[in-house]
């Protein structure tokens, strides 16, 4: 057997199973993520982001990092209610979108006018 499993306690390791290494055998020692462990950890700044309502969104450091809080963002990410708007509202918003799309157009045409105008 080349690996096992232990707890740390007391400044020393306690095996999970008994091991059949030789006397004065040098180990690799590393700590196990949280879900390895069985844990579920939860970071009390993700928690306090998740029930800010001034909040809008989540930075990348408070970005779910465990199963925890990848479980608790899902359940808030289900529970949004899809958007409903009226006719009239979708209307208005393509109106909207066309117009800044025409206002695209003739800005892209004259930037194409001056760089045309620079190698002439």
């Amino acid at each position: 057997m080349d690996r096992a499993f232990a707890t740390y306690r007391g400044g020393k390791l306690e095996f999970d199973e008994d091991v059949d290494w030789p006397e004065g055998a040098r180990l690799e020692v590393h700590l196990l993520r949280d879900e390895e462990r069985g844990e579920k950890r939860v970071r009390s700044e993700f928690l306090a982001a998740m029930n800010d309502t001034e909040l809008f969104g989540l930075t990348e450091e408070l970005w779910p990092q465990t199963e925890a809080e990848r479980e608790i963002w899902l359940e808030w990410f289900s529970s949004i209610e899809p958007l409903e708007m009226e006719l009239e509202e979708l209307n208005a918003m393509e109106e909207d979108r066309l117009a800044a799309k025409e206002i695209q157009k003739e800005f892209t045409r004259k930037s194409w006018e001056k760089i045309d105008r620079i190698f002439e």
